[in-house]
């Protein structure tokens, strides 16, 4: 790290995350094919595979709450902070709305 004279470089704190789970129609219960995972902070997108199924890592700095919005075409978005989902990120299950 560089710095001014006199200045202490400030230490960023990184944690990984990594979270996974599946997709699906609140209704239907059926899993989501290719539903759009991004995290817009971290400039990392993702998409389900044919069973729902989706995994995302990210390197994040400790003090910062990053969001995931799912998306898909006919569905509503669903935006949800990192705090909440990493808290149970062995096992997601991530239900979308229909339009």
């Amino acid at each position: 790290m560089v710095g001014l004279a006199n200045e202490t470089p400030k230490a960023t704190k990184a944690k990984s995350i990594l979270l996974s789970g599946k997709i699906s129609d609140i209704k239907s219960n059926e899993y989501l094919v290719g539903v759009k995972i991004t995290c817009e902070k971290y400039n990392k997108t993702v998409y389900s595979d044919l069973e729902g199924n989706f995994l995302i890592y990210i390197e994040a700095n400790t003090d910062e709450n990053p969001t995931l919005e799912f998306s898909q075409v006919g569905y509503e978005s669903k935006t949800l902070d990192f705090k909440a989902l990493s808290s149970n990120s062995n096992n997601l299950y991530i239900d979308l709305v229909s339009q």
